[in-house]
């Protein structure tokens, strides 16, 4: 089982299914001095959208702000991507969640994203990045 907890929930993931359970302790760490336009931004290649569509589905019902690009076309619509998609991963973001498979690695925009968001990682010495393998789940 994995088990990723996040300021508005604990994840566990048992064979792509997900169980969720809300984690009132964690809640506190919601209240700081920076705000964030989404809580979590997630990473992933196109061909685990299936798996992870059903994650931000679940993120979204329980009001966590997700950035899933599904959601933000309209947002996406027109902007220069490469830089739009650092400053998500970068700075836009509470914490970045990276679902590593056999493809992730070989993509480019994955490799921006990755990039970027350890980038943020690196100068804040601080907890953003979690990872998930389906692998694992």
């Amino acid at each position: 089982m994995l088990e990723l907890t996040h300021p508005l929930l604990v994840l566990r993931c048992r064979n792509s299914d997900f169980y969720f359970q809300e984690n009132v302790r964690d809640v506190a760490v919601m209240i700081s001095d920076k705000n964030y336009e989404f809580d979590v931004a997630l990473s992933f290649a196109g061909e685990d959208r299936d798996f992870v569509s059903q994650l931000a589905n679940a993120l979204r019902r329980r009001g966590v702000k997700v950035f899933y690009d599904r959601y933000e076309k309209h947002t996406l619509w027109g902007k220069n991507l490469y830089t739009h998609l650092s400053e998500v991963y970068q700075s836009k973001a509470r914490y970045c969640v990276m679902f590593l498979s056999q493809y992730y690695a070989m993509k480019l925009w994955t490799n921006h994203e990755r990039e970027a968001a350890q980038a943020r990682a690196f100068l804040e010495h601080e907890e953003y990045i979690r990872l998930l393998s389906q692998a694992l789940c």
